[in-house]
């Protein structure tokens, strides 16, 4: 019996679903010509589906740190660049991840776009390194 509540409280609980992977990012904004860091994190995974929630948070942009985040998750072109209910700009298109070559640096190359007005007008391409912190 303690076995079958054991297993019935693992499966409320999701305990199956994958952890939240993320990677910290350098990379170049061919717009404004800075450099750029940025996070990738890939969370809510779903058993048939993967990772069902993408976002990109640009941390640093040259000297200025004001964070902005783009969520994937929701996005379509209707709504991209609008801010959802936590304040994320939704970013639909322009994301592209891509193993890195045997003996480069980094674990993927990444680049993104978005054109979402003064300040958030991105063309970056840069090198991610799998975020050992999570």
């Amino acid at each position: 019996m303690k076995f079958l509540s054991l297993g019935l409280l693992l499966l409320s609980a999701n305990a199956f679903a994958s952890p939240a992977v993320s990677y910290s990012c350098v990379g170049k904004n061919s717009v404004t010509k800075e450099a750029v860091t940025f996070e990738v994190l890939f969370a809510e995974s779903d058993l048939e589906l993967g990772y069902t929630n993408q976002a990109i948070t640009v941390t640093k942009q040259g000297w200025e740190t004001s964070p902005v985040t783009f969520q994937m998750y929701g996005a379509t072109k209707a709504n991209a660049c609008q801010k959802n209910e936590s304040g994320e700009l939704y970013h639909s298109a322009g994301f592209k991840m891509d193993s890195v070559k045997k003996g480069s640096l980094g674990d993927f190359t990444m680049s993104f776009r978005a054109n979402c007005g003064e300040r958030l007008d991105f063309n970056v391409k840069g090198v991610c390194f799998f975020d050992l912190g999570n």
